[in-house]
């Protein structure tokens, strides 16, 4: 490095801009004699002294405390100038000759130096990359990282394609450019690792269910998805063993009616792999026959297969929400038949229909619901509405005692728009 240094002429980084510096004063020039002399021998740097000449007989060396610069360029009218920058534009106007300026040469020299440094440690630069790969790459937790990738599609109800995208693992790979085989880039492994990371929650359940201090309370209900398939939830409900009420889905399996045996035959397994009969508390249900039918079967099956007495009549609870829905639902359309409504549960593997749940509709609340359905029944009349309202009317549902309340409220809201849109 010093080598290096030294062969530079460290005398071109010198700044000479500006004007040469003044003369020492009287009593300072004896005194300085041998120090001004070698100054005065001194060569200059600046390649704006390559464009001078030497004084002629008469013209002063010095003025000012400057060095004086001729141009030699200038024959018929001699030239000069006292610094550098001025002799600089003059050779730039007069005779369109552009010199360097120092600081240009200044960069020019610290980048030749900047150069040879890289080229002397470009073999140690080889080195410093692999390191920083071997640190990125300890940084890594694959398994956490494909936990979470399978959380993300998951919670977000993605397909499992998504991580063949490439977009997805750009972004991974902006967080951390090594990752490469820590990424899952298969659908099939991916369904594969949800399907184990899906075990190893249920095994944890299962030890949460096992410590409780509390009876282990259940709420079960039928669900019906967007495609028709109809799904048992089975809610678990208990104190854990930090005296915590904790309240976990667990299990969904697919049942294919809303009977009280079909619903006891997918429900015995989930009660007896998690070890739940001796702890069983209370169960809730909507106000539905079947669900009665279903407490009274549970309580044959454990007491001639466990022996273990469960009250189903004690134990037995009524869902709050399906209360409120069935008041209000007495308040808007009075009696609804409600034993011809249980029969359809016990009997049937479908919800009774719309239709039918509405013949004694009043009539104002008919020709709200039927206008609700009919903007919904084209995609023409759809827009129409949007377009006139700015969005839609909520729609009726015979499960939620506060849709009515809801489609109502909006109604009252956008009732000019209603108005143009059924004239």
């Amino acid at each position: 490095m010093s080598s290096l240094v030294n062969t530079l002429d460290t005398s071109s980084l010198l700044d000479s801009n500006c004007d040469i510096t003044p003369e020492l004063g009287t009593e300072a020039s004896t005194t300085t004699t041998t120090k001004s002399s070698s100054a005065r021998r001194r060569k200059p740097t600046s390649t704006v002294w390559e464009h001078s000449r030497a004084p002629k007989d008469g013209e002063p060396v010095r003025e000012r405390g400057a060095k004086a610069w001729y141009c030699k360029y200038c024959t018929d009218t001699p030239y000069r100038a006292l610094s550098t920058t001025t002799a600089r534009n003059h050779l730039k106007a007069k005779h369109e000759i552009t010199t360097e300026q120092q600081d240009r040469l200044i960069k020019s020299t610290s980048n030749q130096l900047l150069d040879d440094i890289l080229k002397r440690s470009r073999i140690l630069k080889g080195d410093q990359e692999e390191i920083e790969r071997t640190i990125l790459k300890d940084a890594v937790n694959t398994k956490v990282l494909q936990q979470a990738l399978s959380i993300f599609i998951i919670t977000n109800d993605l397909s499992l394609r998504i991580i063949k995208s490439p977009s997805l693992h750009a972004l991974l790979k902006a967080a951390n450019p090594v990752l490469d085989k820590e990424v899952i880039s298969s659908h099939a492994a991916m369904s594969s690792h949800i399907l184990s990371l899906f075990l190893s929650y249920k095994d944890t359940v299962m030890k949460m269910l096992q410590s409780t201090i509390s009876k282990i309370h259940l709420s079960c209900d039928v669900w019906k998805s967007p495609n028709h398939l109809l799904f048992l939830g089975i809610c678990a409900h208990f104190v854990n063993y930090t005296s915590t009420l904790r309240r976990l889905l667990i299990s969904l399996p697919r049942v294919y009616n809303h009977t009280s045996r079909e619903q006891l035959h997918v429900l015995l397994p989930y009660l007896k792999e998690n070890r739940i009969f001796s702890r069983l508390g209370y169960l809730i249900g909507d106000n539905i026959s079947s669900n009665d039918k279903l407490c009274r079967l549970l309580s044959t099956y454990l007491l001639d297969n466990e022996g273990i007495e469960w009250d189903a009549s004690h134990y037995r609870l009524r869902c709050y929400g399906h209360i409120l829905n069935l008041a209000a639902k007495a308040f808007f359309f009075g009696e609804l038949q409600q034993e011809a409504e249980e029969d359809k549960f016990e009997n049937d593997d479908e919800l009774f229909s719309e239709d039918e749940s509405r013949e004694q509709v009043l009539d104002a609340l008919q020709k709200l619901h039927n206008i609700a359905q009919h903007i919904r029944d084209s995609d023409s009349r759809y827009q129409e509405f949007i377009d006139i309202a700015g969005r839609l009317i909520p729609l009726d549902n015979i499960t939620r005692w506060n849709s009515w309340y809801h489609m109502l409220v909006v109604a009252l809201k956008l009732q000019s728009a209603v108005d143009t849109y059924t004239k």
